[in-house]
């Protein structure tokens, strides 16, 4: 018999703009959801999304041998795909780039996928760079015509043509004040324009057991005259005091040491913490991607002095290494460019997509280690699971974590939307 995500019946329809690598989507894919397509223009992260629709389809119909097998690399992606029938789930990952050229081609598609059920939910996950206020401060006049900036007229579009009855936009609190509060305004009035009313607050990701300084704007619009109750979701009721810190997310990972590159290391843990929060399960005995980059030998020497003064409560000052360590002409500014994982604290730094280029940001705080964060462990920070399988090379993998929205948070976004429909 097949066994498909889309075999019942009427399900809340959701239609994930910018899927990158799941990130939000991820819990998504519980009842009630049904997607009717994930378009994302980079190819990685579509084969990430793919290999995660594999493994949440065994998950779901408990075939955890075969789970495990996927995990590990003993059986191919394209054999349980042909197994199980699961071509027409794979086909739902669409590997293209949103614009005016392609934009009628999706629609036609995305439109015979729904048939004659009508779109209830768009989520849309853009690229935030041009609107962070460091990106701006930096590089604000190359980002000035940046085409990202543009991208809400094609998300207008969708729903100006395809009408869902709520519309999930997240991004960087920057959106909000982006080239004087111009840019915002001017979303708010082309949205105006297709009748849908919007309500926006800022979250902090600390405030639901993720472990890093991250904020993040959460805008909801809904369109106006459907039945919907257009009441942002109350996540307050989510909120939770700190019964941990940093290290409890790291410290039963293997000690390995810099430039590791294994992708599959036998281990297993009694780590209470990430076993409540569904991060580790007990049933895997590997752990995936538990591998670094490779450090040059100055670096980590820089890596030893930091920590050190880490250890000591006291942050590393670029223009303070030896003369023999500095590299940099500019010597004054972002002297906070080496930092260590607080993980003494409660929450670190913001796990972002410039750990791809280097780990300097990110150093982990064992000095016998000597290395940054593996990508296992930027994973767990940004609260993945750790049988999340990111495809393709480290540095895309690093970029598809650091543009994550933490799947922990994605876990609470869907299921206050789900009260929408009941």
């Amino acid at each position: 018999m097949k066994l498909s995500f889309f075999m019942n019946d009427r399900k809340i329809s959701v239609l994930d703009l910018f899927s990158w690598c799941w990130w939000l989507t991820e819990w998504f894919f519980q009842e009630p959801y049904m997607f009717v397509w994930h378009i994302e223009m980079n190819p990685s992260a579509c084969e990430t999304l793919k290999s995660r629709i594999v493994s949440k389809f065994l998950q779901k119909n408990n075939l955890l041998d075969e789970e495990k097998d996927f995990l590990y690399w003993k059986i191919e992606r394209q054999k349980i795909i042909e197994k199980y029938w699961l071509q027409k789930d794979i086909n739902m990952v669409y590997n293209k780039e949103i614009s005016d050229d392609t934009y009628q081609k999706l629609l036609e598609q995305i439109k015979e996928n729904l048939k004659w059920q009508s779109l209830d939910i768009i989520i849309w996950w853009p690229p935030c760079q041009t609107y962070s206020q460091i990106w701006r401060a930096r590089i604000w006049k190359k980002i000035e015509k940046d085409p990202r900036n543009f991208l809400y007229k094609q998300y207008v579009k969708f729903l100006r043509d395809l009408s869902p009855k709520i519309f999930v936009f997240e991004n960087v609190p920057g959106l909000r004040t982006a080239w004087s509060w111009k840019y915002f305004q001017d979303i708010k009035n082309a949205m105006d324009d297709i009748w849908y009313e919007i309500q926006v607050k800022e979250q902090y990701m600390p405030d639901y057991w993720i472990p890093q300084n991250r904020r993040r704007l959460i805008i909801i619009w809904w369109k106006k005259g459907n039945n919907v109750i257009s009441t942002y979701p109350d996540f307050s009721k989510y909120k939770k005091n700190y019964t941990y810190i940093v290290n409890d997310f790291l410290k039963d990972l293997p000690k390995i040491q810099n430039w590791w590159w294994k992708e599959l290391m036998k281990y297993q843990s009694e780590n209470e913490i990430l076993e409540k929060l569904w991060i580790r399960k007990k049933m895997f005995e590997f752990v995936l991607d538990h591998r670094t980059r490779p450090i040059r030998k100055l670096d980590r020497e820089i890596y030893k002095i930091a920590v050190k003064k880490y250890n000591r409560w006291e942050k590393l000052q670029y223009r303070d290494l030896p003369e023999n360590l500095i590299t940099h002409k500019n010597v004054e500014s972002f002297q906070n460019r080496f930092n260590v994982v607080a993980w003494k604290d409660k929450i670190t730094s913001t796990i972002v997509a410039h750990i791809s280029s280097d780990g300097h940001y990110y150093i982990h705080p064992d000095i016998k280690q000597n290395r940054s964060l593996s990508i296992r462990e930027a994973a767990r920070i940004q609260t993945f699971p750790d049988d999340f399988k990111f495809e393709w090379s480290r540095t895309s993998i690093f970029k598809q974590i650091g543009n994550a929205v933490p799947p922990m948070f994605s876990n609470i976004l869907a299921k206050e939307l789900v009260t929408y429909f009941k």
